[in-house]
């Protein structure tokens, strides 16, 4: 008799096929993940099966979809018809509001244009040049150090200290990989998927965690609401919530440290105008900046669906909290839950 070990990936996996079986049936399930085995994601791996199905599904099984991975994600249902929490808005908002300003301002390199015009380039991190694929890149005129991003996804990103020490064909591998990927299909963040994907090389800043304040801001209307600051290395990053006036919340954010950064920058003012330019045309929209407190301020970028919508905060009524802060529009297009 085989043992089969049940560990946490393992369980998740259980859990998403369980979701599968239940939107489109046992034997279609079985067939799915026979078919797809070796296209894209890992299939078996539970972002792979929930891409694929995204990927091939018709835009009319969007909300179905989307509230199987809410509850699968949450544990709560997601009610279509009263849509209420922060979490639940952002649902709706990736199916509804998913704009072409939205899709320009999520592509990391067209997002500069855009800032640009809106409060300078000055704001902007210096880049080397954007590319359509990996074979383009000419590594030869580029400095020692430097950063690898596509512009189509988030975290698909690679630092560079040493270009002598880059293994080229790993690197290739990688990007290769990415660029073949579709981000709006992990969690059907729609603003991702008209996004012409390409390779972004920026200016390396140091360990910018450890150099520099990031301050997530929410941004509700057009104007900042709380403030998420991050500070300290990867491996001890902590986040203390404030509201606009600088005092701090009992908000928090259960991924990091709860800190204690309870010092007004200097430059905070000039980070608030920053940030309520930004978001200006925007029902929601977490805008994200570094500075080191100094006259430096530089835009990180704009974050329409922070963690998918499926983040956990606490106290837990922080999430209906947010949530009467947005005002949903009309429609962005004609598709009905």
């Amino acid at each position: 008799m085989r043992i089969i070990t049940i560990t946490k990936s393992s369980k998740r996996a259980l859990r998403r096929f369980h979701y599968i079986v239940k939107m489109v049936g046992i034997h279609d399930a079985i067939s799915f993940l026979s078919n797809t085995k070796d296209k894209g994601p890992d299939p078996e791996n539970h972002k792979g099966v929930i891409y694929r199905i995204n990927e091939q599904a018709v835009q009319s099984d969007y909300p179905r979809l989307l509230a199987i991975e809410y509850e699968l994600s949450t544990g709560k249902p997601l009610d279509w018809n009263n849509i209420l929490t922060f979490n639940e808005k952002i649902q709706w908002m990736k199916l509804y509001d998913s704009s072409a300003i939205k899709t320009r301002l999520v592509d990391k390199l067209l997002v500069r244009d855009w800032v640009s015009e809106t409060i300078g380039e000055q704001y902007l991190i210096p880049i080397y040049g954007a590319y359509d694929s990996f074979d383009d890149i000419p590594f030869e005129n580029l400095p020692d150090q430097f950063v690898l991003k596509c512009n189509h996804g988030s975290g698909w990103n690679m630092i560079v200290t040493d270009k002598n020490a880059l293994n080229l064909k790993q690197a290739k591998q990688l990007f290769d990989y990415w660029m073949g990927l579709n981000f709006a299909f992990f969690a059907l963040e729609l603003q991702y998927k008209e996004v012409k994907p390409k390779i972004v090389i920026e200016q390396y800043l140091g360990n910018i965690d450890e150099r520099f304040t990031e301050y997530h801001i929410y941004c509700f209307g057009g104007t900042a609401k709380y403030i998420e600051v991050l500070t300290g290395g990867k491996h001890h990053r902590t986040a203390t919530f404030v509201d606009r006036d600088w005092k701090k919340s009992h908000i928090q954010n259960p991924s990091f440290t709860s800190g204690d950064n309870t010092s007004v920058p200097g430059n905070y003012k000039k980070i608030l105008s920053i940030a309520d330019s930004l978001s200006e045309s925007f029902a929601f929209v977490r805008v994200d900046l570094y500075s080191d407190n100094s006259d430096i301020i530089l835009f990180g970028e704009m974050t329409f669906t922070p963690r998918k919508g499926y983040g956990r905060y606490i106290p837990e009524s922080v999430d209906r909290m947010f949530g009467d802060l947005i005002t949903l529009h009309e429609k962005a297009n004609q598709e009905e839950a």
